[in-house]
């Protein structure tokens, strides 16, 4: 078992299922930590990329769902069929809070999100509003694979692109526009 990815930079932290540790992990290429939700307790700044191996990433192996994500800190997987975050259908999976801002420096590629409620939500009810970037990944057999709140003036223009969206039950993009707007998507 290998995962490929390019050369590592010093803003760089590595996720692997299979031969990671959250206890004795440091989040490096040779010690990498197990679950996305440890590296994102772990993980602080901006322009920081996390790498996660192939391999399925859900409760049983100690995923904690929603993952709020952070402004800043992108997620990069292998390719958007063996980097897998599995849901059991009870939660979102990856989720952006109404309180931080995010930009489309803030980026999820790669993956495949499955067996969430939403595989991504992202709230832009606050002001000024929110737009990360989603692109290159699989978001299938969840309730919806993407749903985007803006409300009370909020704002959400972020880019969504390259992305295979099937066989979610109630939609593959919900927009939910209550006095905000929802654009460039």
């Amino acid at each position: 078992y290998v995962a490929v990815f390019e050369t590592s930079t010093p803003d760089t932290y590595y996720v692997d299922a299979e031969a990671g540790n959250d206890v004795s992990g440091d989040g490096s290429e040779t010690a990498p930590w197990r679950t996305i939700t440890h590296a994102m307790s772990e993980m602080a700044g901006s322009g920081l990329e996390l790498r996660i191996a192939s391999g399925a990433y859900n409760r049983a192996l100690g995923e904690v769902f929603p993952i709020f994500m952070k402004s800043g800190i992108s997620l990069s997987g292998v390719d958007r069929t063996a980097t897998v975050i599995q849901g059991d259908g009870t939660a979102n999976l990856l989720q952006f809070a109404s309180t931080t801002q995010f930009s489309t420096a803030t980026a999820i590629r790669g993956l495949k999100l499955t067996s969430g409620q939403r595989a991504i939500y992202i709230d832009g009810t606050a002001s000024p509003g929110t737009g990360p970037l989603i692109e290159d990944n699989w978001l299938t057999s969840n309730q919806y694979g993407i749903w985007i709140t803006a409300a009370n003036g909020g704002l959400v223009q972020g880019e969504v692109r390259a992305n295979l969206i099937t066989s979610n039950s109630l939609a593959g993009i919900y927009q939910n526009v209550d006095r905000g707007m929802a654009q460039s998507i």
